[in-house]
């Protein structure tokens, strides 16, 4: 049976730094992982009962998943534009848009969603029950 190959995640970073120079360049996920190491240690506040140790793993394990994503998320989105910006020199970036919509006509504007005019006999329920 043939074996799977693991690709790492960061190849180049994780050959050419360190671990404390990679989890430093991340702030976000270096807090969580102390938080996780401080709870591990028992020191800071003295944990007494399993449910809570439980409790602040999960919680901690819960936000360092979110850090995780949310680097990698913003790494992605900065990949994708530099990429972008090679593909596609003349592209824009960080505009608005601008609407290409038309505005409405006035006979577009005064006709209701059911096909009568909004004055009229036409219109919703509601508005007729208004003029009840």
């Amino acid at each position: 049976m043939p074996t799977k190959r693991v690709v790492p995640v960061f190849p180049s970073s994780s050959a050419t730094k360190s671990y404390e120079e990679r989890l430093g360049a991340l702030p976000a996920i270096k807090a969580e992982v102390d938080r996780l190491l401080a709870i591990a240690e028992n020191e800071r506040s003295p944990i007494e009962r399993v449910d809570e140790a439980e409790d602040q793993i999960v919680e901690g394990i819960r936000r360092l998943g979110h850090g995780v994503m949310q680097s990698w998320a913003e790494r992605e989105c900065e990949r994708a534009g530099a990429e972008l910006g090679r593909l596609n020199p003349d592209a824009v970036r960080d505009q608005k848009k601008s609407s290409s919509s038309r505005p409405r006509s006035a006979e577009s504007s005064s006709t209701s969603r059911s096909g009568g005019t909004a004055g009229g006999e036409g219109g919703s329920a509601r508005s007729r029950r208004g003029r009840r």
